[in-house]
């Protein structure tokens, strides 16, 4: 498929920007940038500041590549999975009627239905992921395009997103012009990243960034369980800082410089507080075992009590110097860190948003808004369902 999609990726620090295909499994990213969301003295800044900033980037493209208007371009939005539900919802048994087979108006109907049973109050639907379609009471992984059935139902993982949030971005985003028509969660869209045959069948997928940590549940290529905490690489710095009395900048500068290991003998360090390297490195250890990994672990303990789940990370914390081993030791199980390999945009932070864009080409995925209106209009837009089928 030639089209091009881009997918935005925003996280409490930065912006994330990809512009790029598929084919045949192979990513082709034309276009790959992020942008500090952040203020000199590492706050967050005001919804304006951070207005510009997206709107620089977004004119670095147009001008890069002559895109035109941005809201004619397919647009994918992945946000924080901070406070996302995840539901398990099934749509009742719903009669097509439909002698010449199913069509992808009684697919949409049955997430229709699942989408008015699946409302939370204070919640904002963005997404389903179909993971089994009944139909006459045989269960099939794929949807029967064309088939005929008396009734069909749909078992989809539902995705849901406080109001509140939900807002601040969709005002965000439309005053830029973008119009999304897919919209996903870091974690949901890293999971897809990996081929499917490359997947196991149940890991923890596990996500260390500089602001947040997250760790999910995948099963059966369902995100079925998610748990984030706002606390990431930056609580370190923050720590470090306090410790040295050295500025927040310095303190996260170090961490970079030294990771977790160094080639560097060890020597005394040139700041007097600090006496070596070897003792600073086992500081940012300790604190990051204390802060963070020290959650992680009771949580995979009470999810999975048989102890028997593998572990696979990834995020920008796994680009420090030697943190695969540091992480070995301290998270049990731990399988492997995922690598990107994507010319282009060859960066751990870019991983969600190519994650996205695979998932996208995959079949199945319905916009909500298509959903919503399908009552009022029959008319099928140019989505990603069925994008295989027309390749």
């Amino acid at each position: 498929m030639d089209k091009k999609i881009l997918v935005l990726e925003l996280t409490k620090s930065e912006a994330r920007l990809t512009y790029g295909s598929i084919s045949q499994d192979d990513f082709e990213i034309l276009f790959a940038e992020r942008k500090s969301l952040l203020s000199s003295d590492g706050l967050e800044l005001a919804p304006a500041e951070q207005g510009t900033v997206l709107h620089n980037l977004l004119e670095s493209l147009k001008q890069q590549f002559g895109v035109g208007n941005l809201a004619l371009v397919p647009t994918i939005l992945v946000l924080p999975s901070e406070n996302l539900l995840v539901r398990d919802g099934n749509s009742r048994s719903y009669s097509t009627n439909s002698g010449s087979g199913l069509n992808r108006l009684d697919y949409r109907n049955c997430l229709f239905l699942i989408s008015q049973e699946g409302k939370e109050p204070g919640y904002k639907s963005l997404c389903f992921l179909p993971y089994l379609f009944s139909c006459d009471g045989e269960d099939k992984e794929q949807f029967p395009l064309g088939e005929r059935f008396e009734s069909l139902s749909v078992h989809a993982d539902h995705y849901l997103l406080p109001e509140s949030a939900y807002e601040n971005y969709r005002r965000l985003v439309l005053s830029l012009g973008l119009k999304p028509y897919l919209t996903y969660f870091e974690n949901l869209a890293a999971c897809h990243y990996l081929p499917r045959n490359e997947k196991r069948r149940e890991f923890f997928l596990l996500n260390l960034s500089e602001e947040a940590t997250v760790l999910s549940l995948v099963k059966d290529n369902r995100l079925i369980d998610n748990h984030y905490w706002a606390l990431g690489l930056d609580a370190v710095a923050e720590k470090i800082s306090e410790k040295y009395r050295l500025s927040l900048k310095d303190a996260s500068f170090l961490i970079r410089l030294f990771g977790y290991e160094s080639p560097e003998p060890d020597l005394p360090y040139p700041i007097p507080a600090i006496r070596s390297t070897s003792e600073f490195r086992k500081t940012i250890e300790d604190l990051y075992d204390s802060l963070i990994l020290s959650k992680i672990r009771s949580t995979i303990d009470l999810l999975d009590e048989p102890h028997h789940v593998p572990v696979i990370v990834y995020g920008t914390a796994t680009e420090l110097i030697g943190s695969e081993n540091m992480l070995s030791a301290r998270i049990p199980r731990l399988y492997s860190a995922i690598r990107t390999r994507v010319i282009g945009a060859n960066s751990q932070a870019f991983l969600p948003t190519l994650g996205a864009l695979r998932l996208a080409y995959e079949k199945y995925q319905t916009p909500l808004a298509d959903v919503v209106k399908v009552r009022e209009d029959d008319a099928i837009r140019e989505t990603a369902f069925g994008r295989n089928e027309r390749n």
